[in-house]
């Protein structure tokens, strides 16, 4: 299985136009600490598709990535900001999230008073009020050139995010007379928007304006293939392919089934597959530890898993999963 390794920004941007790819993360969070570029997994796929959207992002137009909790929505649109080569931005949606925590806001007051005595009998009191400013993520980004990655945006009210309208479509960003700049500033011609978010049937989720998903392109990503999900867990959990295979392929097969009321993701076959690796587990139905492992991830996602009793008929239909994907005992690892 072919996992690429060269980057894929040189094929669109020049490269004297570019910051230093390696420049450290500046997201407010401790995300400076991982390789992004040696963490993400880049197959045949996944190299078109981060082709396509880098060729959108070298047009100045915002890209979206839409799928399923723990599809690869963030992963991906990271490894494409460290792509571009600019300074890393990074926002989490938020039902508590206004205006103010985009663009920034007051943080206090600021008085700068002068007693002049310099002449015994005349007294002369100058008092000066300025207000303290504070520039949020949004403000930031889009002035100083950089890349915002905006997670989960649709967690956010839809109120909030209208300030990313005028941001993207005329390239200005409305501010408030305190924060000293005028009441509009020109947005940097490097500054680049990548959104991700979930299907509006997640929890928290609230529908975007239509406005706002208007001035994106949106990929689905809800259907990577068998052999992209295969590569990432065998890279992510440096697993065999073709154990990290039998994995994927089991729990893709539940996913499928129609027994499941919450979506098994990738996440699963990760989680699978990172304990197989440490515990030394075979991949295989006649391994009872890999078998416990399987339904104790799985089973609760099933559609009558809360009910009484249908415990026995979940793990049976699990370890049925477990045989067709994993019959071979032949496997190494205790």
């Amino acid at each position: 299985m072919v996992v690429k390794r060269e980057a894929l920004s040189d094929r669109v941007f020049d490269p004297a136009n570019m910051q230093d790819a390696a420049q450290e993360l500046d997201t407010g969070v401790a995300l400076s600490g991982r390789s992004f570029t040696q963490d993400f997994v880049l197959t045949d796929e996944l190299d078109q598709l981060c082709g396509r959207a880098l060729r959108y992002l070298g047009a100045r137009i915002p890209i979206h990535f839409r799928g399923r909790a723990g599809c690869g929505k963030t992963a991906l649109s990271l490894f494409l900001a460290h792509e571009l080569g600019r300074k890393v931005y990074f926002l989490n949606g938020d039902a508590m999230r206004d205006t103010a925590s985009l663009i920034g806001q007051e943080t206090g007051v600021r008085t700068r008073q002068v007693l002049d005595r310099y002449v015994h009998s005349v007294h002369k009191l100058e008092r000066e009020t300025s207000i303290n400013w504070r520039d949020d993520v949004l403000t930031q980004a889009a002035l100083g050139g950089g890349t915002l990655v905006y997670d989960e945006f649709t967690r956010s009210p839809a109120e909030a995010n209208n300030a990313l309208l005028s941001v993207l479509e005329e390239g200005i960003l409305v501010l408030p007379a305190a924060a000293g700049k005028g009441s509009f500033a020109p947005v940097h011609d490097d500054f680049r928007v990548i959104f991700t978010s979930n299907s509006l049937e997640y929890a928290g989720v609230q529908a975007p304006q239509d406005a706002l998903i208007d001035r994106m392109i949106t990929f689905d990503l809800d259907d990577l293939t068998l052999e992209t999900e295969t590569a990432i867990v065998s890279h992510r959990t440096a697993l065999e392919d073709e154990q990290a295979a039998r994995i994927v392929a089991l729990v893709r097969d539940f996913r499928t089934s129609g027994t499941a009321i919450q979506m098994p993701t990738m996440r699963a076959s990760l989680m699978i597959a990172e304990v197989v690796r440490r515990a030394g587990l075979s991949v295989s139905a006649d391994d009872a530890e890999f078998c416990d492992l399987v339904c104790d991830v799985l089973s609760s996602k099933a559609q009558d898993a809360q009910k009484s009793g249908a415990e026995a008929p979940i793990r049976a239909a699990l370890l049925d999963t477990v045989k067709r994907h994993c019959a071979a005992s032949a496997q190494a690892g205790r």
